[in-house]
């Protein structure tokens, strides 16, 4: 197979729409914090948040590692990050999940070291002013070309709601919840497509601003795209020899990545929605 080379810089068309202008390879620096607690090595196994207890998420204060990354006994992956975002609200993350798939220029512009294109599955739906910002992306796939330190990849993103995620959403007042971003994330070409990470971006509100508590459990609940939760293959796919041997580990590039192209958002946001909020 022909592998495809991807180039930073994006295409004439693109870079000539009016997104284009915000395109630079300039990008905020990883903060120190990330790369000190990276440089560490895997967190240990007790510090890691089992898939099973999200809802900690929802207590005050923080996990003992916020910025980390590690393995699990049963070759579950698991990446966390925090990310200040000053100057920020939960509407502009909702609205910015519905308004950047729309062109590859505006994922490239997000992190342009390591975003390449991105498509979603009902366009139509992400320009509808009849639904809420978080109503336009649950459920409408997203495929993207990115690469997270391990290798370009082409990846598939169904988002969907808190609460079918598992969240509690009768204490998110109390646990000052702006949103929370969740998807299943997989690859399209992966045995025709498989779903194998769990992600959540946990938006809490601050004085100042928001603060994003992101989490990935990389091997968790492995799902072949169209087969039932129990059938044979997900029963297989999901067992700790095929998580060891058959995913790569890359939760250490996923923490590093997150941290990224988050600092990078945090500084661009705040302009993009106030000049493209209703330029879908």
């Amino acid at each position: 197979m022909k592998r495809v080379k991807y180039k930073l810089e994006p295409k004439e068309q693109d870079l000539k729409r009016d997104e284009g202008k915000h395109w630079s390879r300039e990008t905020i620096p990883v903060p120190e914090d990330v790369e000190v607690a990276l440089k560490r090595g895997p967190m240990n196994p007790g510090d890691i948040l089992p898939f099973k207890d999200r809802n900690m998420l929802l207590d005050p204060g923080y996990d003992d590692v916020e910025i980390g990354y590690g393995f699990c006994p049963d070759g579950v992956q698991y990446a966390a990050c925090l990310t200040d975002m000053p100057g920020i609200t939960a509407e502009m993350i909702d609205w910015w999940f519905a308004w950047h798939p729309l062109h590859d220029i505006r994922y490239r512009i997000w992190f342009p070291p390591g975003h390449y294109g991105t498509s979603v599955a009902d366009p139509e739906r992400c320009r509808d002013s009849s639904l809420t910002y978080r109503e336009r992306y649950w459920h409408n796939k997203h495929t993207v070309i990115e690469d997270v330190g391990s290798g370009v990849s082409k990846l598939m993103i169904v988002f969907v709601t808190p609460e079918e995620f598992g969240f509690d959403a009768s204490r998110f007042d109390e646990a000052k919840v702006g949103t929370i971003v969740c998807a299943n994330v997989g690859s399209p070409k992966i045995l025709g497509g498989i779903f194998f990470t769990k992600m959540c971006h946990f938006v809490r509100e601050t004085a100042d601003g928001v603060e994003m508590r992101s989490r990935f459990w990389i091997g968790q609940d492995i799902v072949k795209e169209g087969k039932k939760a129990d059938a044979l293959m997900n029963r297989l796919l999901n067992t700790s020899v095929f998580k060891k041997r058959a995913l790569p580990r890359v939760a250490r590039h996923v923490a590093h990545h997150c941290a990224a192209e988050y600092a990078n958002l945090a500084r661009l946001l705040p302009r993009l929605f106030e000049e493209y909020r209703d330029r879908f």
